[in-house]
């Protein structure tokens, strides 16, 4: 199917499903109101979401119901590429701690298992689980700086060159939708041990000369480099503000999960709303 076909067919499809009640209902737990949430569709990649104590059920269902519409209308589903979690979170101590749920579904006679939490599988060029673990992201993006750092190394360019490689292609093709990526110290250190040595050389200096100039402004003859965790929150703030501006489903989403994470808290008034009123322990 063309683009547009496929656009207009999945469309129909997701509304039907919404007209059916199924996926994930979410109630936010201060303002009570509760939201749908069908799926997440880009191009020919589909994440459907379902909750409650059915969930098993309602995932088979959405997807004997997309299966048969998708296909009656000229496409076709990879069963190869049909995978899903299963889980639920709790809250101990003000901490979210996910619990991993077993569940199964049937697409053409082939029983497909839910995945186990901690297994990464890419979703939009992002390597992520439900667990929140960003081990197999991280491996990527180590990959991705360590082969582009071999390539700037044996290319015939000047500093400014060099500089300007870095900054546009090799940031773009490491970070790319890490936005909502978070790394620890070692794995920051793990980053910036693949490239600083090996800028340093290209721009002429010794190995051993402070890492400074990568990091100061250009202004200051510096190469204007951001450290990897500076990048990562800038990247945030951007998706985050991008998407509370929209209104749409994602700020819906990350509204519900602030204030699930202010009621978990005892807060009684909006993080950051009120510094002297610290936490409100309940009964």
């Amino acid at each position: 199917m063309s683009g547009a076909i496929c656009r207009d067919t999945s469309c129909l499809i997701f509304k039907y499903l919404e007209d059916q009640n199924l996926g994930a209902m979410i109630e936010n737990p201060i303002t009570r109101i509760i939201i749908q949430r069908i799926a997440i569709a880009f191009v020919d990649d589909t994440d459907f979401y379902t909750n409650g104590p059915e969930y098993e059920a309602k995932m088979q269902l959405i997807m004997d119901i997309y299966t048969k519409l998708y296909e009656a209308t000229g496409g076709k589903i990879q069963q190869s590429k049909i995978l899903f979690y299963c889980w639920r979170w709790i809250y101990l101590n003000g901490k979210q701690k996910i619990i991993p749920l077993e569940a199964t579904i049937e697409v053409h006679g082939q029983v497909i298992a839910s995945l186990d939490v901690t297994q990464s599988t890419r979703t939009l060029g992002v390597h992520l689980n439900p667990a929140l673990s960003w081990k197999g992201q991280f491996e990527v993006m180590r990959k991705k700086m360590d082969t582009s750092i071999k390539k700037l190394m044996n290319m015939e360019i000047n500093t400014y060159q060099a500089a300007i490689y870095f900054n546009v292609y090799m940031i773009k093709s490491v970070y790319f939708g890490c936005g909502i990526v978070k790394l620890n110290k070692q794995q920051e250190k793990e980053l910036r041990q693949i490239y600083e040595e090996p800028m340093l050389i290209k721009l002429g200096l010794s190995r051993k000369y402070s890492r400074t100039v990568l990091y100061s402004r250009k202004s200051a003859l510096g190469v204007g480099l951001m450290l990897p965790s500076t990048l990562l929150a800038v990247l945030k703030l951007k998706l985050y503000i991008g998407n509370m501006r929209k209104l749409g489903n994602t700020a819906e989403a990350i509204q519900v999960q602030l204030d699930y994470q202010e009621v978990e808290a005892g807060r009684v008034v909006t993080i950051g709303e009120d510094p002297e009123l610290r936490y409100w322990k309940g009964t």
